[in-house]
């Protein structure tokens, strides 16, 4: 009679293998994500961490964003500068409804999407307003929004109503303290 003899290194081997490819996966993932600690950090004011991660929602449907959004959170502005209570997005341009002292007044400017939920605008000197527009998340139905910069220069919570859900809200403050914003300046419009 033949004697049959089983090895464990076959399905052992195999898990090893899995592991080892699992682990150099995370590996490399790691080292994609992790910031350069070598790098020297320059401190830029501002309401965010610049040391910090920071993410745009890569499946952005640009075509979602376009209408009108009311600004339902926000940092403070710099002095003079404009401080929107309404964004109104268009193909190529971008509207601001602004308060403070540029009460009343609606500036806009070209507006270029990048790709990845990332939008360029011109705004020109003296507005105080930033180039670089991130659109840090949206929910499912494009009812809420978070845009924030990677300079942390400004941020904002917008809603297609003037009042939103307090769960998107909170959502939405997640979103800019996983981005590395400071949650303590942010306020409502």
């Amino acid at each position: 009679m033949k004697k049959t003899v089983y090895h464990a290194a076959g399905r052992s081997g195999k898990r090893r293998g899995a592991a080892a490819l699992a682990i150099a996966a995370l590996g490399f993932l790691a080292a994609c994500a992790a910031p350069d600690r070598l790098a020297e950090v320059v401190p830029t004011p501002g309401h965010r961490d610049v040391t910090a991660m920071i993410s745009s929602k890569a499946m952005l449907a640009p075509s979602r964003m376009d209408g009108p959004w009311h600004v339902t959170g926000r940092f403070p502005a710099p002095a003079g500068a404009c401080v929107p209570e309404r964004f109104t997005f268009a193909p190529g341009r971008l509207s601001l409804r602004c308060t403070g002292q540029g009460a009343g007044d609606t500036i806009s400017a070209p507006l270029a999407y990048q790709g990845l939920g990332r939008y360029q605008a011109d705004f020109g000197a003296g507005t105080g307003m930033p180039s670089d527009l991130w659109v840090l998340w949206a929910d499912e139905g494009y009812r809420t929004a978070v845009i924030g910069m990677p300079g942390g220069e400004a941020g904002w919570i917008i809603d297609r109503e003037p009042g939103s859900s307090a769960d998107r809200q909170a959502a939405a403050r997640e979103v800019l303290l996983f981005n590395g914003y400071r949650a303590a300046p942010l306020g409502p419009p």
